[in-house]
């Protein structure tokens, strides 16, 4: 923490053309990837607006100084003066012995991490990423991990503009920024964001405990075999993760993406009566697709046989048969719905009616499955 204001220079770099001591008025526009040194008080106010995800604030950048690089983020065109408010990220404080996030320009530190030498003289030791959400989460990492600073602002401030700064008797900042936001985001770079600090292995919200699962079985092909109905379809497993979410404006209107299937956390749904394997059997492989709503739709090829009774009646075409399916899985509610396709090139010889829950009681679910024959 500060009690003493001392001298600092917040400079507002031209990437494209930066001259020493030149006194810059005009705004600028960001390229891709650039580099630049802050070693004048001159600057140059970079516009929030240039930035297409303006909801989701999201830098790379590496940076070569002994101690103390600064980024501030200020609702004002003009750098913010002591101690009026802003975002200001400080990386190597203090001799470069801890970082911080603070509220204002020299403001107190209200987050602070104890990492010594997180930056470097010699050499661009680290990659960093920071997000700044549109919930006010400020969270600060070095590339490929988690963050090890964090803040939340629940009255999210209205940024204008942003820019860099260094100690006044520092050696030069070195910086090199991606400015990963002026263009449209590709696919490719929506799933690196997405993915930065998702881990696989961890649940939404911590929790194995899913608010709601729901199953649809499409484009089914049902037949009868030894008395008992063999069902090959394809099942769409989908609950929400908001961990995947984004704003589609953000990224050229992409509503939806596909990533791999082992790239996320899928709960676990066995079906526990399955007479294929006659063991219960868990559903496995497929793809999976991201709503930028946070759904999570993993479609997987579903093949199960399930005995149903009466045996005796597949041979009669006016009756129907009632064929159970007992789920075990791990949310709060699930719903299984099964959905005919009559214009199949080989129409399946029965269809399903109805499918009606007897038990819905985590982490159980049993249903009667209603086919009838078809002709």
């Amino acid at each position: 923490m500060f009690t003493k204001i001392c001298a600092i220079a917040f400079i507002f770099v031209d990437f494209s053309n930066y001259a020493s001591g030149s006194n810059h008025a005009e705004e600028i526009e960001l390229s891709e990837w650039k580099s630049l040194t802050t070693r004048s008080y001159d600057y140059t106010p970079i516009p929030i607006d240039q930035i297409k995800n303006r909801s989701e604030i999201y830098l790379e950048f590496c940076v070569k100084a002994e101690r103390d690089a600064h980024i501030i983020f200020s609702p004002t065109k003009t750098p913010a003066k002591i101690h009026e408010k802003a975002y200001e990220i400080v990386l190597g404080a203090d001799e470069n012995k801890y970082s911080a996030i603070r509220l204002s320009r020299q403001g107190e530190n209200i987050k602070q991490d104890g990492q010594h030498g997180i930056i470097s003289s010699n050499s661009w030791r680290n990659k960093f990423w920071l997000r700044i959400s549109s919930n006010g989460l400020i969270e600060v990492g070095k590339y490929g991990n988690p963050a090890f600073l964090s803040w939340e602002d629940k009255n999210r401030m209205n940024i204008d503009h942003f820019g860099f700064a260094s100690w006044i008797n520092n050696n030069s900042v070195n910086w090199r920024i991606k400015n990963t936001w002026t263009k449209n985001e590709t696919k490719k770079d929506l799933k690196r964001v997405l993915f930065l600090n998702y881990g696989k292995t961890v649940p939404p919200k911590n929790s194995t405990l899913l608010d709601e699962v729901n199953i649809t079985v499409t484009n089914q092909y049902a037949y009868e075999r030894r008395g008992a109905l063999e069902i090959v379809g394809l099942a769409k497993i989908a609950w929400k993760d908001d961990r995947l979410k984004w704003n589609s404006t953000s990224y050229n209107n992409c509503e939806n993406i596909f990533v791999e299937y082992d790239s996320i956390w899928k709960p676990n749904i066995t079906i526990t009566n399955d007479q294929l394997c006659l063991r219960p059997r868990s559903l496995h492989t497929g793809y999976v697709i991201l709503s930028h709503e946070g759904i999570v739709s993993w479609v997987t090829l579903l093949h199960t046989k399930l005995s149903c009774s009466p045996k005796e009646h597949f041979k009669l075409s006016s009756h129907q048969a009632t064929c159970p399916i007992k789920l075990i899985y791990i949310a709060k509610k699930l719903s299984l719905e099964v959905r005919n396709n009559f214009e199949m090139p080989l129409p399946s010889p029965f269809f399903c009616r109805k499918v009606q829950a007897l038990k819905n009681e985590q982490p159980e679910f049993y249903a009667e499955l209603i086919f009838k024959r078809q002709g």
